[in-house]
């Protein structure tokens, strides 16, 4: 079995590049680069710490900004937006279904057209379609391994901040952590056309 048909890849790189380019204003890579740590405070929160400028990075990148700024919102939502849709795909493979993962041209166009006209952005970048049989049960676990991925990818880059690793890419690590909370949360309400209305359902049906 193929685990990504060309269409699939093809689709996945159209998702990757609108909604990078979508949210291109949003998550900015700074104009001088920097280097961000972790810093607890007093009370046992966390916050971004003294910021260190790396100038001659900067100064020897070619890039354009706009480039600079596209390739940036991608390195931060790609993962997210990605592991989601392959982690849905995977888990029924696994449970013995076929699916395959299309990329939501219409919520993509919808995204553009809000992006430019309505000053915000809500939007379906991409779906998977399971194909066969399964149980309640099945369906639930198809429905949350997306958000479940995000929740790993939340938790990892959360602990990667608290211990300050990786320092020159804290801000990528920082943007990380809140995109996946974000869509862990808004994926798990229990909202029709939402990851989490499926798994609730399911797992009532499954129970009951």
């Amino acid at each position: 079995m193929v685990l990504l048909s060309a269409d699939e890849a093809l689709d996945l790189v159209v998702m990757i590049l609108v909604v990078g380019y979508l949210f291109k204003d949003v998550f900015r890579r700074p104009s001088v680069p920097q280097v961000l740590t972790m810093q607890q405070s007093g009370d046992g929160s966390y916050r971004l710490g003294e910021q260190y400028l790396d100038v001659g990075a900067y100064l020897s990148s070619s890039q354009s900004v706009w480039r600079r700024d596209l390739l940036f919102s991608v390195a931060v939502t790609a993962p997210a937006i990605v592991f989601h849709e392959l982690a849905h795909k995977y888990t029924a493979i696994m449970l013995g279904l076929g699916a395959t993962f299309h990329a939501s041209y219409g919520g993509l166009l919808l995204g553009i057209f809000m992006k430019h006209f309505l000053g915000f952005i809500a939007f379906v970048p991409g779906f998977v379609v399971p194909r066969g049989v399964t149980t309640p049960l099945g369906m639930a676990l198809i429905a949350f391994a997306g958000p479940a991925l995000n929740l790993v990818l939340w938790l990892t880059s959360t602990f990667a901040l608290r211990k300050n690793l990786l320092a020159r890419h804290m801000q990528v690590l920082y943007l990380t952590s809140e995109i996946n909370k974000i869509l862990f949360i808004l994926n798990m309400l229990p909202v029709p056309f939402f990851d989490g209305f499926t798994v609730y359902t399911n797992l009532f049906r499954a129970l009951f």
